[in-house]
């Protein structure tokens, strides 16, 4: 199943929005969205799941930390 990435003041994202419980789901540095593709298909239909794109490749190594990560995702 496709997902679409939304897009929200230089956020990316994708969301099932099948229900009214979230789960939030984070790839490692470098993972990818088709790591989640069997959980999406799984859990999508029932939960509300979503997956934050990390911006992996456009941060300055630098900032490729887990605590870069994470403040990207504050």
């Amino acid at each position: 199943m496709q997902y679409k990435i939304t897009e929200e003041g230089g956020f990316k994202y994708i969301e099932t929005k099948g229900g009214d419980t979230t789960l939030v789901l984070l790839h490692g540095l470098f993972g990818a969205l088709s790591n989640f593709s069997g959980i999406l298909n799984h859990f999508g239909s029932k939960y509300n799941v979503v997956v934050p794109i990390l911006p992996i490749y456009d941060l300055p190594l630098r900032k490729l930390s887990v605590t870069g990560l994470v403040d990207n995702l504050a």
